[in-house]
């Protein structure tokens, strides 16, 4: 045979052998092969523009791609969760499959089988620790408040959102468990700062811009599943004063997962002081916080940067007589601390009505104690489910039990952490460590005002993928194995 010539390996294409050594024929028979998927392709970008639109089209591809891309890398799945909940929290198919899949739904789904399927071929080994185990319990109760719920009559929605709410948990588990060097647990992180900075961007452009060409940009996202109208802009009830939102619908919701960010860039930062850019990244994250003017918020990242000021960073400490001037002394912060006093001292209305709530509330699980009311109708028509208060919202939904599993869950993760970071956590990681573990305090502070972690998905997700970055990455030098790096 002509060492010059090209062997074309057999391919089961359903063409013969004798075909395929043809390499003109070959090249015939390909070439045709790829016109034919171009014309199909064509004709589904065409019929799709006219039925739906080419941004929707875009994000079909975009999804398509990255579906193929996380059967290839778990790390690269992960970034796709990390920005999805940060920049398009809210989205979903443009039509039903059954149900109405969210994007987060699919990414979501997509790490669950990778996980099962990697368990199940022995690529992975389930890791036997308390915080993994304890919060395994704590999905699994959420799924029997779930059945339980069903004698009060659970909805379609109910159920669903049990489900996602106990997925959402277990992310902790595969990110604890697919992290297993410095340098994943690094990336991670990375990837989720500069996407709370891409939404902290949204939010305070969108702020700022004409309310007009704010709704219309809004109102663009309807496609995907994203209200439309005027109601896309929030306002502090009875005033003119508009809050952020950007693409996270609630401007509470924006507030409380801008807790995790601000503390991963105070502590990379403080690890880093002489990477100026950082103060850039910090000062937008606390832009968009002030503009949310959620106070809960504001309570939760204060005590993050406290908890970091503490445990390590004491430089931190002259922070604080700078961002009291500040508070004192500009008039929209003066503003938007005379709105946390009025919180703090039930003034408002808003306040008013959280302590209306609170007092149902502790009637309802007083009624309900073990397994709580499920995630569906209220069992009479004279109470309702809802409180803002992840304690108070995890007891009505399932009992005391759910709720002391949760607790402790996290109180698990908090002590992985904090043996990691004292005994082994390596110190170019160590940024990674404190910033998740004081991220997840934030959050318990602001879940004592606040219901969004225990109650929307994507904030279900983004507080357990932090739990989980935190004690991945303080396990690291404790693994007898760490050759997988996603």
């Amino acid at each position: 045979m002509n060492p010059k010539e090209r062997r074309v390996p057999a391919m089961s294409l359903g063409l013969s052998a004798g075909f395929l050594r043809s390499e003109a024929l070959n090249r015939a028979a390909w070439t045709m092969l790829f016109l034919l998927i171009a014309i199909l392709f064509g004709t589904f970008i065409g019929w799709g523009a006219v039925n739906y639109s080419p941004f929707i089209l875009v994000l079909l591809l975009a999804g398509l791609c990255g579906s193929v891309a996380v059967a290839f890398s778990p790390g690269l799945a992960v970034i796709g969760l990390i920005a999805i909940v940060w920049l398009l929290p809210f989205g979903t198919l443009p039509f039903r499959i059954g149900f109405r899949f969210s994007f987060l739904d699919l990414v979501t789904g997509a790490l669950l089988f990778l996980f099962a399927w990697q368990v199940c071929t022995h690529r992975l080994r389930l890791p036997a620790r308390a915080s993994a185990i304890a919060v395994t319990v704590y999905a699994v109760l959420l799924l029997v408040a779930a059945g339980n719920g069903l004698r009060f009559g659970m909805t379609e929605d109910a159920v669903t959102l049990a489900i996602k709410l106990a997925s959402s948990a277990f992310v902790f588990v595969m990110l604890a468990t697919w992290l297993q060097t410095d340098k994943a647990g690094r990336r991670a992180a990375t990837w989720f700062l500069a996407c709370a900075a891409g939404q902290a961007l949204l939010g305070v452009v969108l702020y700022f811009i004409p309310a007009g060409y704010a709704i219309r940009l809004l109102s663009a996202l309807g496609r995907i599943g994203y209200p439309v109208g005027g109601d896309v802009l929030r306002y502090i009830a009875d005033t003119p004063l508009l809050r952020a939102t950007g693409t996270s619908v609630g401007p509470n919701m924006l507030g409380g997962v801008l807790v995790f960010a601000i503390a991963f860039g105070v502590a990379l930062w403080a690890s880093h002081p002489r990477r100026w850019w950082l103060l850039g990244v910090l000062g937008l994250l606390l832009l968009c916080l002030l503009l949310t003017r959620s106070r809960a918020a504001l309570l939760g990242s204060g005590a993050a940067v406290a908890v970091l000021t503490v445990l390590r960073y004491r430089a931190l400490l002259w922070l604080y007589p700078l961002g009291g001037l500040a508070l004192v002394v500009l008039p929209q912060t003066r503003a938007m601390l005379l709105h946390l006093l009025s919180g703090l001292r039930a003034q408002d209305r808003a306040a008013a009505m959280r302590l209306d709530e609170y007092a149902k509330s502790f009637q309802l699980i007083q009624d309900h104690p073990w397994l709580g009311v499920g995630f569906g109708p209220p069992p009479s028509i004279d109470t309702f489910v809802g409180v803002s208060s992840i304690y108070l919202q995890l007891a009505e939904f399932g009992g005391l039990l759910t709720l002391a599993a949760f607790c402790l869950a996290v109180g698990a993760a908090l002590w992985s952490m904090w043996r990691g970071w004292r005994t082994s956590v390596n110190p170019d990681s160590e940024w990674v460590v404190l910033g998740a573990g004081a991220g997840v305090l934030g959050a318990l502070v602001t879940g004592l005002f606040d219901h969004h972690y225990v109650s929307m998905p994507h904030m279900a997700t983004v507080f357990w993928m932090v739990a989980g970055l935190g004690v991945a990455t303080a396990w690291v030098r404790q693994r007898p194995n760490r050759s997988a790096d996603v």
